[in-house]
């Protein structure tokens, strides 16, 4: 799990430095991301933190909103990283036969975060 987590970091970090040209401040970020996902309860200074130091991870919903807002590449998270990889992507696959690669890769990331 430290690994998925370090690796969600360095995605993260990847992200920001893509849409703001550099990693801004965890406030910044912080607003953000609450004034984007409306729906969800703001996130703190102090999560933001944790998820650049890959300490934490953000839940399913939260995640969601990052992969749609920075365009977070969920196929680093993808990896060795899993101990159950082939018995959830062949559920995955079965659930969602016509969605994209990318789809089921986003919901094998959100079955593993809520399996943890």
């Amino acid at each position: 799990m430290v690994e998925l987590k370090n690796a969600f970091a360095k995605e993260f970090r990847r992200s920001l430095i893509a849409h703001y040209g550099k990693v801004p401040s965890c406030a910044k970020i912080a607003r953000d991301f609450t004034l984007i996902s409306r729906e969800l309860e703001p996130v703190s200074v102090e999560t933001i933190r944790k998820w650049l130091l890959g300490v934490n991870m953000p839940h399913a919903a939260r995640m969601r909103t990052l992969v749609v807002w920075l365009n977070l590449n969920i196929d680093v998270l993808d990896g060795p990283h899993y101990s159950n990889t082939a018995n959830t992507q062949s559920a995955t696959s079965k659930n969602n036969s016509s969605g994209s690669s990318d789809s089921t890769k986003l919901l094998h990331l959100f079955d593993q975060l809520n399996s943890n």
